[in-house]
């Protein structure tokens, strides 16, 4: 009887291995890409490091709201502006950027 449950049980045992293995290269990939996106979005335009750009202030310059009347029920969306300040590690070297973050609520009549 036992001999007849090892020969399910191993194959079972070895394919969720398969999976699992796959399933953890693929997180570690998809860290991997994370990491290496951060750094480019800081690279300093005067010395081309990647990496280089650290945030030294943030601050929401703007904010607008709109209703968006295509969808029904009608969406409300915020859009809120942000600056931020960087400096490069490397070099010196200051930049600004900004970024936009939208905000969609439905709007409950």
């Amino acid at each position: 009887m036992m001999a007849n449950l090892g020969h399910i049980i191993y194959p079972v045992l070895l394919i969720c291995a398969f999976f699992g293995i796959i399933v953890l290269a693929g997180v570690g990939c998809a860290y991997w890409a994370l990491i290496i996106f951060d750094k480019r979005m800081r690279k300093c335009p005067h010395c081309h490091k990647i990496g280089g750009g650290d945030v030294t202030e943030s601050a929401m310059i703007g904010s607008k709201n709109y209703m968006d009347f295509k969808h029904q029920p009608p969406i409300r969306v915020t859009v809120k502006t942000y600056e931020e300040h960087y400096r490069c590690q490397h070099c010196g070297h200051t930049w600004i950027k900004t970024a936009e973050e939208t905000v969609r609520n439905l709007v409950k009549l």
